[in-house]
């Protein structure tokens, strides 16, 4: 089902067709104006995501669990362990692009990837997570869904998000889906301007 990654053992992974991996440290000294926008935007906001993992919501959930060679309750408890920060927007049309969970290894992606992945799942792959703001494609593997909106076109503030905020994942019960189904993705606190 995943397509195993390639790479020199000793080595940080990186996705295929990219640099190699680097540290927060590298970054900001190779691009210290990206680092001084995100703090001229204001002290980050954190944003608590529901989320039903596994089952239909989260097909790889199961794959997830046997590559790492934990229990899916595992992967639950390590992807919801700890605030994870976006780094930018991501495709399709303004998905929070966020540092991974503590998986300690690499999710590979899928071998071969769906032609539609709903909007609001929870993905993962390589070190980083992110949850999709549209329905598109995908080869991520796909671990659990929110009923939640996070982005409305319409509207004339697209995302409440931004580069740097914190997303907290939640496990919630798939009879709970109802109680979040159609709510806009708020900051903790409701202030969608921070």
């Amino acid at each position: 089902l995943f397509q195993k990654a390639s790479h020199a053992p000793g080595k940080p992974w990186s996705p295929p067709g990219s640099a190699p991996a680097e540290t927060a440290d590298q970054r900001e000294r190779c691009c210290p104006s990206v680092r001084a926008s995100t703090h001229q935007l204001g002290e980050p906001r954190t944003f608590e995501i529901p989320v039903v993992y596994g089952g239909e919501h989260g097909p790889d959930l199961g794959e997830t669990a046997r590559f790492l060679g934990v229990t899916e309750a595992e992967v639950v408890r390590l992807h919801s362990a700890a605030p994870l920060v976006m780094r930018c927007y991501g495709s399709p049309g303004g998905a929070p692009m966020l540092d991974g969970p503590a998986f300690g290894l690499p999710i590979p992606r899928r071998s071969s990837p769906r032609p539609h992945v709903a909007a609001g799942s929870v993905a993962v792959a390589g070190r980083q997570a992110v949850v999709s703001a549209r329905p598109a494609p995908g080869g991520w593997a796909v671990i659990g869904r929110t009923p939640l909106i996070l982005v409305d076109p319409a509207s004339e503030q697209i995302s409440a998000y931004r580069p740097g905020d914190l997303f907290v994942f939640r496990a919630i019960d798939a009879d709970r889906w109802d109680d979040f189904d159609g709510r806009s993705l708020l900051p903790v606190g409701g202030d969608p301007h921070g």
